[in-house]
């Protein structure tokens, strides 16, 4: 028979994993409030290899530990680019290390409304599994044919918005984009949203 101490151990440990098996994903950050639109079309794109290129990037922090499913944010360009997928991203710490390498994605794209000669898209990156401890973070996106894809801005900055906030990155002949550190700081705010799973605290076997 388990002695009381152990068996006490024991339930909090199952407990623990029952709970962290139930949690739904969520919304855990966002970047912007009332509404998205156009702006200045700094480019997330190109191909490195015959052209300049470039990738858009933006910062978040979590204050308890994140597993996030699903990047979202909105996106300028043209049906044409929008039908042939060169998509790919990156996720860095605010140290510069990598937490998830450039690694190509598929994204699901949703039309929201015109902005002169093209069109603001809602991209969702899912079905990710990313275990985030607490601390700040840049997510970092392009695209690697096409320079006309550019950031959809937030009209309105949230109340987790950080500083410094968008930047864009350009790339070379020898330089992947997502990997430059040649950046340039920009004053508007990317619009886009981080959701997943935060898991509960235990204390003695009980949630707090």
């Amino acid at each position: 028979m388990l002695k009381l101490p152990a068996r006490i151990s024991f339930v909090a440990l199952v407990s623990l994993a029952l709970a962290a098996s139930t949690v739904n994903a969520a919304p855990l950050f966002t970047n912007w409030s009332d509404g998205v639109a156009g702006g200045s079309l700094y480019t997330a794109g190109g191909p490195c290899s015959i052209a300049s290129c470039f990738a858009i990037e933006d910062n978040f922090s979590n204050q308890e530990d994140w597993l996030v499913t699903d990047f979202t944010f909105y996106i300028v360009s043209d049906p044409g680019v929008i039908a042939n997928p060169s998509w790919r991203y990156a996720l860095f710490s605010a140290a510069g290390d990598q937490i998830v390498a450039p690694t190509n994605t598929a994204l699901t794209i949703t039309s929201v409304e015109p902005y002169d000669a093209y069109v603001i898209y809602k991209a969702v990156i899912s079905g990710l599994n990313i275990s985030l401890p607490s601390g700040e973070y840049w997510f970092r996106f392009t695209n690697t044919q096409y320079q006309a894809v550019f950031p959809a801005y937030g009209v309105s900055p949230s109340s987790q918005t950080l500083n410094p906030g968008f930047r864009q990155l350009t790339g070379s002949s020898t330089v992947e984009s997502l990997l430059s550190t040649d950046v340039t700081q920009r004053d508007e705010n990317w619009a886009f949203e981080v959701s997943g799973a935060t898991f509960p605290i235990f204390s003695d076997g009980f949630e707090e």
